[in-house]
């Protein structure tokens, strides 16, 4: 009895799938568990005591504040009544709660598909790092795979988040915190905030992922004890690009099971995806020190569980997804090669022209004290070989029109840093046509770019350069990355 209580709440059985019905979303769906009248009610009646509950752990702070300081209960009598009513609610919910478990065993004693989960996994060699690659279940009760114990390097502050540390006060601290995780984060990475209204999206994505493609589940732990939920995809044994992973950071209202895996997988490369802490399955919330440690540990299980080596992987970010490939490469520094698509260069510009000028000094600080998403100076700690792609039809990186996008400022950061005697006055202009749609068809100029002394041949080296490190694909920014061309194989050789 107590098993059927405290149970993992089962979603699918991946037993009856047919290899042919991937693309078929009837098929698929069929393969989620059916619960019960009486189990699926209880189901819906413990989500709302459990979200009563987080909630209203969260609200009485501001409850108690409303009562004894603009009520101005302050006596004996006044505190006791709030308790005592604190205390009713609380017994109330839990009452409800208790209720609604016992309901929900019954209704799992009665449902022959959950009694069969029960079995498999009372059975003697039952583990349940392996049976979710059979069935779809609360993954708070899967075991951590791995926990990361790599050492995290210590967090340097940008010039933007320098300048706001000189800015003293303890109460402005407190209400960046304030506004850093009451709305910022959500309107920064609002997949964590609607992730719950996509639940059965997630779960079709990731039964097409792990039930017809082979991909393989696995729970990451930080040494923080944030859980990551991932999955990958191991070809190395099925020749064409399998023998290259290749790392995939999402966007921030995408997760893995729906998003930007496809273009890796169809042309035949090794993959591994993986949900932003607080995204979908992994715990915590967004943040950058809390992206950078999830990379870290993903890199840590790709390098020493896996068994990896640097040099066979990619990484690939995709829009707010490229502080976390960017901070991963600058961490795996002989990775083959990063790409970075539909990506700013700090997240402050976005930011700022989002809010009304009057708040900017609140936008800076919270800014830089919870989100200093800085891709471009990550990016320039990387060596190797990088790929930016720009969408010419960028919707969400434009600030202040298409020939000025945030992509722009990337592309230019990036490539000044790299070649500062190419990129500077007629050179910085081949760049920007390139970058409005005009680019240079150029051959790789004969010598070494140290050899480049006149202005002809900083050109041809500039258009070189900009042809080889930058590609404009004429799409919006949430379009699909298109299949062919791979943009994978255009990584730059090294000069």
């Amino acid at each position: 009895m107590w098993r059927l209580i405290s149970g993992p709440t089962l979603y699918a059985a991946m037993e009856g799938r047919v290899q042919n019905d991937e693309d078929n979303f009837a098929a698929i769906k069929k393969l989620q568990y059916v619960p019960s009248f009486l189990e699926s009610r209880s189901q819906r009646f413990l989500s709302i005591t459990r979200h009563a509950w987080h909630y209203g752990i969260k609200l009485t702070p501001f409850l108690l504040l409303y009562c004894f300081v603009w009520r101005g209960w302050t006596t004996h009598d006044d505190a006791m009544w709030v308790a005592h009513r604190l205390l009713y609610l609380a017994t109330g919910l839990g009452l409800i709660h208790v209720a609604a478990l016992l309901a929900r065993a019954l209704g799992r004693a009665r449902n022959p598909g959950y009694l069969a989960f029960m079995r498999d996994i009372a059975a003697p060699d039952a583990s349940l790092t392996k049976l979710i690659h059979k069935y779809d279940f609360e993954f708070s009760h899967v075991p951590v795979r791995f926990v990361s114990t790599r050492a995290l390097p210590a967090r340097t502050p940008s010039a933007v988040a320098a300048l706001g540390s000189r800015i003293q006060g303890a109460i402005a601290d407190a209400a960046c915190w304030a506004i850093a995780h009451g709305f910022a984060r959500h309107i920064i990475y609002p997949g964590a905030l609607v992730g719950g209204f996509m639940s059965d999206s997630l779960l079709v994505g990731r039964l097409q992922l792990v039930g017809y493609r082979g991909f393989q589940r696995a729970k990451i732990g930080t040494p923080s004890g944030l859980t990551i939920d991932t999955v990958y995809l191991d070809r190395r044994k099925q020749g064409r690009h399998g023998d290259t992973l290749v790392l995939v950071c999402q966007g921030n209202c995408s997760f893995y099971e729906v998003a930007m895996m496809d273009q890796p997988f169809v042309n035949g490369y090794s993959v591994l995806g993986w949900n932003h802490p607080g995204f979908g399955n992994s715990t915590g919330t967004c943040s950058d020190a809390t992206e950078t440690e999830a990379v870290s540990a993903l890199l840590d299980f790709v390098l020493n569980e896996l068994h990896w080596a640097e040099e066979n992987i990619i990484i690939y970010g995709w829009s707010i997804g490229g502080f976390g490939a960017a901070v991963a490469a600058s961490l795996c520094p002989r990775v083959r090669g990063l790409i970075l698509d539909a990506t700013f260069a700090d997240l402050l510009p976005l930011a700022t022209a989002a809010m009304p000028p009057v708040l900017e000094p609140i936008v800076r600080r919270v800014i830089a004290r919870h989100f200093d998403l800085d891709v471009l100076r990550h990016t320039c700690e990387y060596r190797g070989p990088v790929l930016l792609i720009k969408r010419a039809h960028d919707e969400i990186m434009a600030s202040g029109g298409r020939h000025r996008s945030c992509s722009d400022l990337l592309a230019e950061g990036v490539l000044v840093h790299r070649y500062p005697s190419i990129f500077s006055g007629a050179g910085m202009r081949v760049l920007r046509n390139h970058l409005v749609g005009t680019p240079p068809a150029a051959p790789r100029p004969a010598g070494r770019i140290e050899d480049a002394t006149s202005d002809a041949q900083r050109l041809q080296w500039a258009s070189y350069l900009a042809m080889i490190h930058v590609k404009v694909l004429d799409t919006g920014h949430n379009d699909p990355l298109p299949a062919i061309p791979d943009v994978f194989a255009q990584l730059p050789s090294p000069l």
